[in-house]
């Protein structure tokens, strides 16, 4: 015969099996499918994707749809400083390029930390005159690429996309190329040099 301490153990010893068996059952049921690695699945209902693509599939793939797909370009790794100089340049172009004659020279103020002590007694010489009659110019980096980068010097070509406004005129489009020049001082980049071509 069964003491009820030997009931309580199999009631409770039952229950807890059932609920081990239930979650293991909603867990199985409930596991999507995984996807192989060389099957592409479509993200959405748009159409099916019967193939990975790759090389050998795009000219059929142009073919079938009448369209030429551009090549990639590699990617080309970029070493911290040289990213680090690129972007130093194009903000340095897009800051002191950016200006009006209303605004007391800010753009200048802006870059005296990312210039040398040359650079600076320069670009306080370009100071603009300020008038009532609104004359300005907004800047846009549009590419920069690092052409030189050695030993405490490089050397970034810059384009830009300049709006120039002037008061009752329509606004201009220009595009500029040119360089900017940085030395490395006390282990920080600096500007020394803007150049357009």
């Amino acid at each position: 015969m069964m003491t009820l301490r030997k009931k309580l153990l199999l009631i409770i010893g039952s229950i807890l099996l059932a609920l081990i068996f239930i979650v293991a059952l909603v867990i199985v049921m409930n596991r999507k499918p995984a996807v192989p690695a060389d099957v592409v699945a479509p993200e959405n209902e748009l159409g099916i994707i019967s193939e990975p693509v790759s090389d050998a599939v795009i000219p059929k793939i142009e073919e079938e749809m009448n369209i030429k797909i551009a090549p990639v370009a590699p990617v080309v790794s970029e070493d911290a400083s040289e990213r680090y100089v690129r972007q130093l340049a194009k903000i340095f172009v897009e800051r002191i390029g950016t200006y009006s004659n209303q605004n007391d020279n800010a753009h200048i103020s802006d870059v005296v930390s990312m210039t040398t002590q040359r650079m600076q007694e320069y670009l306080v010489s370009q100071g603009i005159e300020h008038s009532s009659r609104y004359s300005g110019v907004t800047t846009r980096a549009i590419s920069a690429e690092v052409q030189s980068f050695g030993e405490g010097v490089a050397v970034v070509g810059v384009g830009v996309q300049q709006e120039v406004r002037n008061a009752g005129e329509n606004s201009q489009t220009i595009y500029k190329n040119g360089r900017v020049n940085l030395v490395e001082e006390g282990g920080e980049w600096k500007v020394s040099g803007l150049y357009w071509d």
